[in-house]
């Protein structure tokens, strides 16, 4: 029994009734089959994004599907109110996964699921490792992880917090050489693609990497003819916004042209590349090589 009070009144509330309403949880073993059930009775959600489905199926596929204090949510008649990808990704990968399923949930119950402020990749990999990145430079390792997997794609694939880790583990010295150059945001100088760039060729040459970085941010005294002008020039004028899905690779591939010309002792107008496709690009492979050597 529980005692309240409130002013001059005490009300006395049974523990029993103050829990019999409660929803019920527990962790199941959800299988393709089980999958298929519970979708069955998915109405009025959200549009469905086929990467989160498809990025949550290759985790599954690859053991590092993690079981956490999220998973299925079904109401109190039956319907599904949370875990629809999730779900969908069993049946796309046939694997099965232990999760926390949720059940009889009220209707009101489902407005506020989702509803509060969602933890970024930067907060995670902090939490996770106790290392610090800004978001920008987290948005670089999703630029970084994307041309070292599949450099085909245009930048649409999810990628996933233990990704985003590996690439800072990889990378490690480049990104840390880098944003001591950049500790803080730099409007249309610091965008991803661009950092990516910095961080991707380091190795080859971190002096003169180090040295671009500077005048990039900077931009003192550059002759005409300099990439790295060039470069700086090209990213000034670009006005909206720069970091489209459909724009990372050009980005990536611009910033790398212009790099590699500087470090080539190369001169440039303007900085300038046909297209996003890096797989048999010259310079993207040279500073590959490094990285992969």
């Amino acid at each position: 029994m529980t005692t309240k009070k409130t002013g001059n009144k005490q009300t006395t509330t049974s523990a029993a009734a103050s829990t019999a309403a409660l929803p019920t949880a527990s962790y199941e073993l959800v299988t393709p089959d089980v999958a298929r059930a519970m979708l069955a009775n998915n109405e009025n959600n959200r549009v469905v994004r086929k990467s989160r489905v498809r990025a949550y199926a290759a985790q599954m596929k690859g053991g590092s599907w993690h079981v956490t204090h999220q998973g299925v949510a079904i109401g109190a008649d039956g319907s599904l109110y949370d875990a629809q990808h999730r779900l969908m990704a069993v049946i796309e990968s046939g694997v099965s996964v232990w999760m926390l399923v949720v059940r009889g949930l009220s209707a009101a119950a489902r407005a506020e699921i989702d509803t509060g402020d969602k933890r970024r990749v930067a907060d995670t990999i902090r939490i996770m490792d106790g290392t610090g990145h800004n978001n920008v430079m987290t948005a670089a390792a999703r630029v970084l992880a994307l041309v070292s997997g599949d450099t085909a794609n245009t930048g649409q694939r999810l990628v996933t917090v233990d990704e985003h880790r590996e690439t800072f583990r990889r990378f490690e010295d480049g990104f840390e050489a880098v944003e001591a150059v950049f500790p803080s945001p730099i409007k249309r100088i610091t965008r991803a693609p661009l950092l990516a760039a910095l961080v991707f060729a380091y190795k080859t040459d971190p002096d003169g990497v180090v040295k671009a970085a500077v005048d990039l941010r900077d931009g003192a005294a550059l002759p005409s003819g300099d990439p790295i002008l060039a470069l700086r020039n090209a990213l000034l004028s670009t006005t909206g916004k720069h970091d489209t899905q459909e724009s990372v690779f050009f980005q990536f591939k611009r910033s790398l042209a212009a790099l590699d010309a500087r470090l080539r002792g190369a001169s440039m107008a303007k900085s300038v590349v046909r297209d996003g496709t890096l797989a048999g690009n010259r310079v993207f492979e040279r500073f590959a090589a490094v990285n992969n050597a």
